[in-house]
């Protein structure tokens, strides 16, 4: 399945790439902010992918299905990302047992290239999202 898109802002988000592969080189810019910085969206949609979530669950066979989040930590230097969930662990592709205070953690670079999006996106407000599968984060807690 190919990476998921994002849909929207094209123009702006090439940009913004542009702007970490400089700075990832170390060929940065000066950058002027007014007011307090701050990452925000307008009118952001991930387009759906093909499989419902049911389907991703059984093909990923085992791990983390997630119903929220909260606490979330971001190193905006590194990318390195963590967040407290809740939610159910699942076996065979079939929920076995709800989970609470567990922890994710990974980096958003390598996380965004390993989005699989489901075909359940809804659209409800101005940032939209189906559920997402992403492999290879790391879980802990009891």
């Amino acid at each position: 399945m190919p990476p998921s898109q994002l849909v929207g802002r094209i123009g702006e988000v090439a940009a913004l790439q542009a702007a970490f592969e400089d700075a990832l080189a170390g060929r940065c810019r000066a950058v002027l902010l007014a007011g307090a910085p701050g990452v925000t969206t307008h009118n952001l949609t991930f387009q759906p992918g093909a499989e419902t979530p049911d389907a991703l669950r059984r093909g990923s066979g085992e791990g983390l299905w997630v119903t929220s989040m909260f606490g979330p930590s971001l190193n905006a230097n590194t990318g390195d990302w963590s967040v407290g969930v809740s939610g159910f662990w699942f076996e065979k592709g079939e929920l076995a047992y709800p989970v609470n205070e567990i922890t994710v953690a990974g980096n958003l670079i390598d996380i965004y290239q390993r989005i699989v999006p489901a075909s359940d996106l809804e659209i409800r407000g101005s940032s939209n999202a189906p559920s997402l599968l992403v492999d290879g984060l790391a879980i802990a807690g009891a």
